[in-house]
């Protein structure tokens, strides 16, 4: 802010003589004017003059300056804007000297020169932010500038079609068929992008083609321009009323017709209370006083408050009776005679008929999906009512959404011209023959309109009584001869349609609200079913920390084989007879399998979350196959590795399913399994376990089938198969394991693998575990025994009604 250089003993006068010479932002002849005038009023007084009519004195109410019309400030000469300039003047000045401060607090006390001094100071410091208003804030401009280094990795993928994909594997990497061939398979397994869009409809996969890594140094400057934070989103009149302003100060309007609007601000217009007058413009170049004199023109300076003048008191009107007669017709007919384009009558005709027609289809289509979803809440409700019955509350609730669905119902096939049931008879006439209110006049209960000759309009019992076909009756147009006849058919079709936008929101509602509710009672009852649920898991995980309650598991442990146990550090050896269960402990391959950081993660993450799924909630176990992501190569390795010397000996199955030789399993229990059941698709398995510990008991299925009848049972399907397991007595099983049947047990502890032959019956139990979870494949091994344990399995799967298609094509591959 630039201060005043007021030196020397005539400080006073000096300044008089610097701030007269400045200029204003008025015009000259209007400066000149006005300082005579202000230097003649402070010669009889600074402030006030004397009235020889009252004896009185008139007191000055505007700001002294001669360009401002606003109300003085109490206690000051100024309004408020520019009293701020005075201050700030005086101020300054008390910086430079004391003698500085008193030359400009002399000067203050003649008008002329304090209007001078004011203007010069205003001029001098424009840009100042104390006299900025709010309007908007500048945008910040950030740059930003340096050296980035980026990495990027991609791949481009391709599509291949099975044989094109082997080709290429072994003529440009050198692979064998048979590793080609597995990739293919590895890759269909996958959850990669396929289509057929091949020769013939041929199988693609878009798989890899290649891999690159892109290093890039890149010299970059960033420039952006940022909103500031109290910029104004919707401007008042206020705010633009100080834009002017601050605008009409730095004197850069250039002209422009927005700067010579209204304003608030630096005019005449005041707000009511304050006595003020209409707006003025912004305009340099003429007077204010040259404009208040104009005849015509109000005084601005008038205090007077006009007194509101009283509303005339409303008297209720009847209710008409005639179309001619409505409120209605009168505005609609004084909006037909507004339109400035002339059309003719036929084509005015033509267009209404057209509009009409497109109206009545959209909204008869929208009433009619209302009218079905309706239907359809009523039928929903019969079907819950008659499962069980409804609490007091609900009933009533339902009842009375129930009657207005009915009432609208009728309204809709009366429209339409449809016969209407009795049932929505009976809710429409229940509900026309509500009494009225206490007090209510006897009269009002009868209908005040009466059906009108035209036929469209009934208003007796609050139902819709024109008919579609009606409406579009030749004679209901020839009648048409003029403009006002067309205007009074358009005002029926206005209130028809808008009855019937009511009858369809009505009916919308009480649907909706009826669905509600049943809405509720279906969700009440899932949560008591889940209730219940959770009361019955949780006996039955008491029951079995009590001890199972199945007649198998009180068999003495000396009844039972026990399964054998192979510590083997590497692969598998020749000698391992794979048509019996043994258990594979202490392996170098699985435990460098388990110290895998991907597989750690990977079976950490499903043993957290497998117990929430809702197949263990209702069979207490999960299983999901290993994707690529999931540490699927690293487990087909490891698999691989453990049966290398068994390569042979493994049964192909690529034919039957492309991805059952490269696919591996999580499975997972809860802490209260206990099941009998074969192997998945009856095959052999290999099953490790990543945490827990499990009970398992297996028999070779065909034997036991064969051994049934010499005790007295017999089992025709799996179901009754298992069934007898379940009430397997000590007794029973003493007379099987005498007559040559070996009944296998073991407990299978972590990082331990077990082998199930195929064809096997298991009898797992999780014990002292809360939770268990582990890998498993599935495997079909060449052994002597592997066609006459599967045949038996898959009679019994046909003998139950299953489907053995694929368990044939099965048995086949083994004759290969």
């Amino acid at each position: 802010m630039e201060d005043f250089d007021l030196g020397g003993d005539d400080a006073a006068s000096a300044v008089s003589v610097s701030l007269f010479s400045g200029s204003t932002l008025g015009g000259a002849a209007t400066r000149k004017k006005r300082l005579s005038e202000a230097s003649a009023a402070s010669a009889a007084s600074t402030n006030s003059v004397t009235s020889s009519k009252r004896g009185r004195k008139e007191v000055q109410k505007e700001c002294l300056m001669p360009t401002c019309d606003e109300l003085k400030k109490p206690g000051s000469k100024f309004c408020r804007h520019h009293h701020c300039h005075a201050d700030n003047a005086k101020y300054s000045a008390s910086k430079v000297s004391a003698e500085q401060q008193q030359a400009v607090v002399d000067g203050f006390k003649d008008d002329a020169k304090a209007v001078e001094m004011v203007e010069e100071w205003s001029q001098r410091n424009i840009a100042s932010p104390l006299f900025k208003n709010g309007v908007c804030d500048w945008s910040e401009w950030n740059a930003r500038f340096g050296l980035r280094v980026s990495i990027r990795e991609g791949a481009k993928t391709k599509p291949y079609e099975k044989r094109e994909f082997i080709i290429r594997q072994v003529s440009k990497f050198g692979r064998t068929e048979e590793q080609a061939k597995g990739l293919w398979n590895e890759a269909e397994a996958s959850s990669c992008r396929r289509d057929h869009g091949g020769f013939q409809g041929q199988l693609r996969l878009w798989l890899a083609k290649e891999e690159y890594e892109d290093k890039a140094k890149e010299r970059f400057v960033d420039e952006s321009a940022l909103e500031g934070t109290n910029r104004k989103k919707k401007m008042k009149d206020k705010d633009r009323d100080a834009m002017r302003m601050h605008v009409h100060e730095l004197n850069t309007g250039f002209g422009h017709e927005f700067f010579q609007g209204q304003s608030s601000v630096a005019t005449s217009e005041r707000p009511s209370w304050q006595g003020g007058g209409p707006s003025a413009t912004f305009d340099d170049d003429s007077d204010a006083e040259d404009r208040v004199s104009q005849p015509g023109s109000p005084n601005p300076a008038s205090g007077a408050v006009q007194p509101a003048k009283e509303k005339p008191k409303e008297t209720k009107k009847e209710a008409p009776t005639t179309l001619e007669d409505s409120d209605d017709e009168e505005g609609f007919l004084k909006a037909g005679k507004s339109s400035k384009k002339k059309v003719p009558l036929l084509n005015a005709k033509t267009a209404f008929v057209s509009k009409m027609t497109g109206d009545l289809s959209s909204k008869t289509a929208d009433l009619q999906r209302h009218v079905t979803v309706a239907k359809d809440r009523l039928n929903e409700h019969t079907v819950a009512v008659g499962k069980a019955p409804l609490i007091e509350t609900d009933k009533m609730a339902r009842d009375m959404y129930i009657k207005r669905v009915h009432v609208h119902l009728a309204c809709v096939l009366e429209w339409q011209g449809e016969t209407v049931p009795d049932e929505y008879k009976e809710a429409a006439e229940s509900e026309e023959s509500k009494p009225k209110a206490d007090g209510a006049e006897a009269e009002e209960s009868e209908p005040k309109t009466e059906q009108t000759p035209d036929g469209f309009v009934k208003d007796a019992s609050g139902l819709i009584a024109m008919k579609s076909p009606q409406f579009f009756a030749p004679e209901s147009f020839d009648g048409i001869q003029d403009e006002k006849k067309l205007m009074k058919q358009r005002l029926v079709w206005a209130r028809m349609l808008a009855c019937l936008v009511e009858l369809t929101a009505g009916m919308k509602h009480a649907a909706v609200e009826l669905g509600k509710h049943i809405k509720a009672e279906d969700e009440k009852k899932a949560a008591q079913t889940v209730k219940k649920d959770a009361e019955e898991r949780a006996k039955k995980i008491k029951a079995v920390a009590a001890g199972s309650t199945k007649t198998f598991f009180t068999c003495p442990a000396d009844a039972f084989t026990t399964v054998p146990r192979l510590s083997v550090k590497k692969e598998l050896g020749n000698s391992v007879d794979f048509d019996i269960p043994f258990i594979v402990a202490d392996s170098d391959i699985v435990q460098a399998w388990m110290a895998e950081k991907l597989m750690t993660v990977v079976t950490t993450s499903y043993g957290i979350r497998y117990s929430k799924q809702d197949a263990v909630k209702s069979d207490g176990k999960h299983t999901q196959p290993l994707m690529p992501t999931q540490g699927k190569e690293v487990t087909e390795a490891m698999f691989a590795q453990l049966l290398c010397n068994f390569k042979g000996k493994i049964v192909d199955m690529s034919e039957v399913s492309a991805s059952w030789g490269s696919t591996s399993w999580l499975f997972g229990y809860s802490n209260d399994f206990e099941q009998c059941n074969f192997t998945p698709n009856s095959a052999g398995a290999l099953k490790i376990l990543v945490f827990g510990s499990l009970s398992v008991y297996m028999v070779r299925a065909s034997s036991l089938l064969q051994q049934l009848p010499g005790v007295g049972l017999k089992a025709t399907s799996t179901k009754q198969l298992i069934e007898i397991m379940e009430a397997l007595s000590p007794d029973t099983l003493k007379k099987m394991t005498d007559a040559g049947l070996k009944f296998y047990r073991c407990q299978l502890e972590k990082s331990e693998v077990m082998w199930v032959p195929t064809g096997w019956l298991l009898f797992e139990k999780v014990t002292k575990s809360a939770l268990l979870y582990g890998v498993r494949k599935s495997v079909f091994m060449q052994t002597p025994s592997l066609k006459a344990d599967y045949q038996a399995v898959r009679d019994l799967y046909q003998a139950s009604g299953h489907n053995v298609d694929k368990m044939t094509a099965v048995s086949k591959l083994f004759e290969k």
